[in-house]
């Protein structure tokens, strides 16, 4: 294992484990392989128990990755991985709190059974603190020594239903406060203080409580209460515990790093305290409005006096060109540490590509033609997967779709969470969730009129208010009110509907709890059965789709694809016991019901997400994503459009002229060296001159002020397209790329071929007619032919929601 590292992975795996060490590894320098290999160090060669480790990562899916990695390890050292990897708790910040709080929750007055506030139940409590708000309260807003917060609308023409109050920005900072350690005691003693904000913060909690509910940033809250509290009282939680590594370092917040500290001195071993790892680079800081706190590295140092600091120097991804590049980007940041990356491909020299276009429409064809020529290349190429357009902003995504689509180019659009919020999976998701749980008053008033059931706006509103004042659980609270006929909570219709609801959770809860079916079998009847009384399938149908018209089918079977995914990653989880779960708890199985709590929970907690489908192996599809999505990912070829400012940076940035504008501009500088050393190969940017929008026109547009400096320093490595490439470069992008060098004068002669294919986006959308090669199957371009039926044309970009 050691035998693979070069001299810095070397000496950063073996570092002394008894003091801190910080491990700074750049893009490309092998961070996942260093923090594999130090816990693998740590479990073979110091013999530290699995169970006294914690591993935290920013993702589940890089923590996944983490343990197949270990897996592997140990298998090539013919060692077994379930002896050695048995109990190590590792997953991100946010699930490892929660199974603290699972644990040792009540010494803090958690129950046992909280449940996980997803982002509905987080907006449908603070709307109606919000909305309920008494006028005394409204007016603390003006009291004249309140400081001034920003949770309040802009616009004076918006709906006053919520006191003028703006729902996301008092969410938003109360966020902040959590992040900052701070709760609503604290922050309602404190003298800089909002008035309103701290009495809404106070009720915003107290209804999480009453609803038996916490929040995703109470994970880490409750958690560094718990460590604090304990502490305070001289006794330790986590007594054996030997080890803490973090990933991603660079991404953590205030409570993260205090957490971190508190970890460090869980253990009754002297010898032990404060030995922690944390591996990241605070170039790649690009989460600030998640609060993160890029100066970690800086904070870490101060507390902890005899830190050790290891930098990892060897790039194994990118070309030096593309290297250089970055490098030169991140110099224009002041009070920043000058990285010195070797390229490990240092002998390739192909030139970035950059193009200054009229507009956006230019841009996108520029693009599109781009890889066209790229897909056009014999060999050049596995599949359109070695392509990346990542974007600034999701707006710059509509003008390029249309190129890439005008010219029969397949892609997929990467949109974070947006299949977990999809209509017919939020209510499938509630309905599970009043199953498991007959007291989850809010996943059963959402679902109880859906599908309408005769339970009106009126109805529901009483419902509610009888379930608050009820002691009950929420289906006992229902069944009196169907029972109670001299109040009259319920009218004839209303209360065969009511019935009808509680049948239907009744006969989904005895498919759950069946003891002639295994745990899969009875998770898949349980959501046939949803799917089928709650008619999730024809949730999409209206009036106006519902005359069996091709677009009606395609809504309908897309529906049915989602449901059927949902119920492939429901029956197909797996929950991790970990052993700080389970050390007093005895070694009691877990039925169906813990399963499916578990999955439930996992969806927001440890994200979970539908990125199981395989792409197109044979063409594969170009992926389109936000820098932020594409973020611990690479690509042969990365397309970075929109260097322009207003875009790269924003356009809030350059306007900002308050006391954080400068933090905003580097935080802007770190996303766009994020976004370019993604690329391994071949590197394009773009620019535009126009853009028109629909508030203000044409608007112009200067190059990236990131950019305009750099370009000047290396205008001798630049061109504007690949055919304008020399005989060298061709011969070393094939190199790069793993293939075998094809003539230049063939390439050359398909990439002139190329321009004439591409279709302009402007004039497609003016009607004109195209007879282009790209668009029939004769060409060696992808093969897609337009569904000509009721003269509509096929959208064969697909949005998958990974």
């Amino acid at each position: 294992m050691l035998a693979s590292l070069n001299s810095q992975q070397y000496e950063a795996v073996t570092a002394d484990i008894h003091k801190p060490l910080q491990i700074i590894a750049g893009p490309g320098t092998g961070k996942t392989k260093v923090l594999t290999s130090r816990v693998a160090y740590l479990l073979i060669e110091h013999k530290i128990p699995p169970s006294n480790i914690i591993v935290t990562t920013f993702t589940k899916k890089a923590a996944n990755e983490m343990v197949e990695r270990l897996q592997v390890l140990f298998a090539k050292e013919n060692l077994d991985p379930d002896k050695y990897l048995k109990g190590l708790l590792i997953g991100t910040f946010h699930s490892i709190c929660v199974k603290l709080l699972r644990r040792y929750g009540t010494q803090i007055g958690l129950t046992p059974k909280f449940k996980i506030a997803d982002e509905r139940d987080s907006n449908t409590i603070l709307s109606k603190i919000l909305t309920t708000l008494s006028d005394d309260v409204v007016r603390l807003k003006f009291h004249p020594s309140s400081v001034s917060v920003d949770i309040y609308q802009k616009d004076p023409k918006e709906t006053d239903k919520l006191h003028g109050y703006d729902l996301k920005k008092a969410k938003s900072q109360i966020s902040k406060l959590k992040s900052l350690t701070t709760t609503p005691q604290t922050y309602s003693t404190t003298s800089a203080r909002s008035f309103d904000l701290a009495v809404i913060y106070s009720l915003y909690q107290e209804s999480l409580r009453k609803h038996n509910l916490i929040d995703f940033d109470d994970c880490l809250l409750y958690t560094y209460l718990l460590l604090s509290e304990t502490r305070k009282k001289g006794r330790v939680l986590l007594k054996e515990l030997k080890h803490v590594l973090v990933d991603e370092f660079q991404d953590t917040n205030k409570i993260q790093m205090e957490l971190l500290y508190l970890l460090g001195q869980c253990t009754d071993d002297q010898n032990f305290e404060d030995n922690v790892t944390v591996v990241g680079d605070s170039d790649q800081s690009i989460y600030m409005f998640r609060n993160a706190v890029a100066s970690n590295f800086e904070n870490m140092i101060i507390h902890y006096q005899n830190c050790q600091e290891i930098t990892l120097k060897e790039n194994y991804r990118s070309t030096s060109n593309i290297l250089n590049f970055s490098e030169q980007i991140m110099t224009q940041q002041k009070d920043r540490k000058q990285k010195s990356l070797r390229s490990q491909i240092s002998h390739l020299n192909i030139p970035i590509v950059y193009v200054r276009t009229q507009n956006t429409f230019k841009e996108a064809d520029h693009i599109a033609s781009e890889v066209a020529k790229l897909g056009l290349m014999s060999g050049l190429l596995t599949s359109y997967n070695d392509i990346a357009i990542l974007l600034r902003s999701s707006f710059q995504s509509r003008v390029i779709e249309q190129s890439l689509v005008t010219n029969r180019i397949p892609y997929e659009v990467v949109h974070g969470r947006a299949f977990w919020e999809l209509k017919e999976i939020r209510v499938a998701m509630d309905y599970l969730r009043a199953i498991v749980n007959n007291s989850d008053n809010l996943a059963i008033l959402r679902t109880l009129n859906f599908p309408p059931r005769g339970v009106g706006n009126k109805t529901l509103q009483r419902l509610e208010e009888l379930i608050d004042k009820s002691d009950c659980p929420v289906i006992e609270t229902l069944e009196m009110a169907i029972h109670d006929k001299k109040n009259g909570f319920l009218n004839v219709k209303s209360e065969s509907g009511v019935r009808q609801y509680i049948d239907i959770l009744k006969e989904c809860g005895r498919l759950l709890d069946s003891t002639s079916l295994d745990c899969e079998a009875s998770l898949e009847a349980c959501f046939d059965q949803i799917v089928q009384l709650a008619n999730l399938k024809e949730i999409k149908k209206t009036p106006e789709t519902s005359k069996g018209t091709h677009d009606s089918e395609n809504a309908l079977k897309a529906v049915e694809e989602n449901l059927n995914e949902f119920k492939r990653q429901l029956i197909e989880y797996k929950p991790i016991i970990d052993q700080i779960i389970t050390a007093e708890a005895g070694d009691t199985p877990l039925t169906t019901r813990d399963v499916l709590s578990s999955f439930l929970d996992s969806i927001d907690l440890y994200e979970t997400s539908n990125n199981e489908n395989k792409k197109d192996s044979k063409k594969g599809r170009v992926t389109i994503s936000t820098i932020h999505g594409a973020k611990g990912l690479e690509w042969p070829v990365v397309f970075i459009p929109g260097c322009t400012d207003g875009v790269i940076p924003s356009k809030w940035t350059l306007e900002d002229d308050g006391p954080d504008s400068s933090t905003n501009l580097d935080e802007d500088r770190r996303c766009f060296y994020v976004a370019l050393t993604r690329a391994k190969s071949m590197l394009y940017l773009s620019s535009y001159k126009e853009r028109s929008t629909p508030w203000s026109g044409e608007e112009s547009n200067e190059v990236s002020c990131f950019l305009k400096p750099t370009l000047k320093m290396f205008q001798n490595q630049l061109v504007t397209s690949i055919s304008n490439m020399s005989k060298n470069s061709w011969r070393d992008l094939y190199e790069a790329m793993g293939k075998e060098y094809k003539p230049v004068s063939n390439i050359l002669t398909e990439s002139n071929r190329s321009r004439n294919h591409i279709v302009s986006t402007k004039d497609f959308l003016k009607n004109k007619q195209f007879k282009s090669p790209l668009l029939t199957k004769s060409t060696t371009a992808p093969s897609y032919v337009p569904d000509r039926s009721n003269n509509k044309k096929r959208r064969l970009g697909v949005r998958r929601r990974i």
